[in-house]
């Protein structure tokens, strides 16, 4: 979590008075917002705690007593300035009315959604609070807006301490804002061989990619009873889905969500491998229907090796091992909460008539791993803890 502070004095800045005919909502004053931060879909490698909590914009709300909204202002990067005696904090000057009693905001949208026709051009905290962010684009194929320097957080707190200055000058006030992360991330930690594994690695088995399923695009920028889903949903898949895995649910296909594994050989662990920001999802149970986020990796595995002599052509098949984030495997996806994926493999990638069993992974990506040889740890990267370990014999 993040914490902001306001101090607020005397300016000019677009404001919005209640329908008439209520009168003009109080005077001006010039706030004095301090932001107190470092400066993140997918990218390769693991975000850094200071890359996560990075504060790249500013959309700022306050309200009065009734939740009317009185002003709203986007503060740009370059409006932002650094804090010389506290590092990491940053500072922005806007503008709102003396009966503003409640401060809220939002970081890191990227763009003023605040003037007519926009998102965010909005004027009751009920308004504000049912608008909906998209965790992907347009574009063809779409992009997440979710990347380093640009993870969404937001908060809300009380303006107090008014003082009005008995000279006819600014009055003053502060606020304190705390932000949470509108979403979460999950990072593909680690990949290693344990000491049981069986196999070759580069002949008998290889990784070939890992990548999200069923990721739920849609959340609002304020919770609601502690969740930011909205409804409807949407989600979103990593990979264009394959005939073999059964019924296509036709999901949007973002290839950020999908990284490759190209790993020459694994006599060591391979850390830090890739990391993705999604958005709150809170499926009932595993079963596919209910539309779980997933972490699949797949593995090449050599099924039959060739054999000239006999007759036998080599046959490869992909095997998934899957990481189901619901109920009953690693828990439903929370907002500002991170999940560190830690895999060790130590299952048999023999060929089949060597007594191998494509390391007890599974022919689609949707389903556990009920026989699977593989140790899976889930634990809390530097945000919320949400510590899960499971494996899986």
């Amino acid at each position: 979590m993040l914490a902001i502070a306001a101090l607020a004095s005397c300016s000019k800045q677009d404001f919005i008075d209640p329908p008439s005919p209520n009168p003009q909502e109080g005077e001006k004053m010039l706030v004095n917002i301090t932001l107190s931060s470092g400066e993140i879909t997918k990218a390769s490698g693991a975000a850094t705690t200071a890359e996560d909590k990075t504060i790249s914009n500013v959309t700022v709300f306050f309200l009065n007593a009734t939740d009317q909204i009185v002003s709203r202002q986007y503060v740009t990067g370059a409006s932002l300035t650094d804090d010389p005696d506290n590092a990491g904090v940053k500072k922005a000057t806007v503008e709102t009315r003396t009966t503003a009693t409640k401060m809220m905001v939002i970081a890191n949208i990227g763009e003023d959604r605040t003037a007519t026709g926009g998102t965010l051009n909005v004027a009751t905290r009920s308004q504000l609070v049912n608008v909906v962010q998209d965790l992907v684009n347009t574009d063809n194929p779409p992009l997440p807006v979710q990347v380093k320097g640009d993870v969404l957080m937001s908060g809300e707190g009380n303006v107090s301490e008014m003082v009005a200055d008995p000279a006819g000058g600014a009055s003053t006030a502060t606020a304190a804002v705390t932000l949470d992360y509108i979403a979460a991330k999950i990072t593909l930690s680690k990949i290693e061989l344990g000491a049981q594994v069986l196999g070759v690695y580069g002949t008998d088995f290889k990784f070939t990619r890992a990548f999200l399923l069923n990721v739920q695009t849609k959340s609002h920028y304020f919770p609601t009873a502690n969740s930011y889903i909205p409804d409807p949903k949407a989600y979103a898949n990593g990979v264009a889905w394959e005939a073999a895995w059964g019924a296509d649910p036709g999901y949007p296909v973002v290839a950020d969500f999908n990284q490759a594994l190209n790993f020459p050989d694994m006599t060591a662990a391979k850390t830090d491998i890739a990391h993705w920001y999604v958005f709150e999802n809170d499926p009932a149970t595993v079963d596919p229907t209910n539309h779980p986020t997933i972490l699949a990796v797949e593995v090449e595995w050599t099924k039959t090796k060739a054999d000239a002599d006999a007759g036998v052509s080599e046959e490869k098949v992909m095997k998934m091992f899957n990481v189901i984030f619901a109920p009953g495997d690693k828990g439903v996806i929370k907002a500002g909460q991170a999940y560190n994926v830690a895999l060790t493999f130590n299952g048999d990638f023999r060929p089949e008539s060597d007594g191998g069993n494509g390391g007890g992974g599974d022919d689609n990506p949707d389903q556990p791993n009920i026989s699977a040889n593989v140790s899976i740890s889930v634990t809390p990267a530097d945000w919320t803890d949400t510590p899960t370990e499971k494996p899986f014999e």
